[in-house]
């Protein structure tokens, strides 16, 4: 299933977007977000390494 690390990648976006929408965004969260985000981006290298 070539698919599939697509549909993870989608799901860790749309967690991502949910947490950032549900939580506001004050200074601590953003500060985690941009955690969750270097942690999102360090796995679609892995996923996909031709990016």
């Amino acid at each position: 299933m070539k698919n599939k690390p697509l549909i993870q990648l989608l799901t860790s976006l749309s967690i991502y977007a949910i947490i950032m929408f549900g939580l506001g965004c004050d200074e601590k969260t953003l500060n985690n977000l941009m955690d969750i985000q270097s942690s999102l981006t360090s796995t679609i290298s892995l996923l996909i390494p031709g990016l």
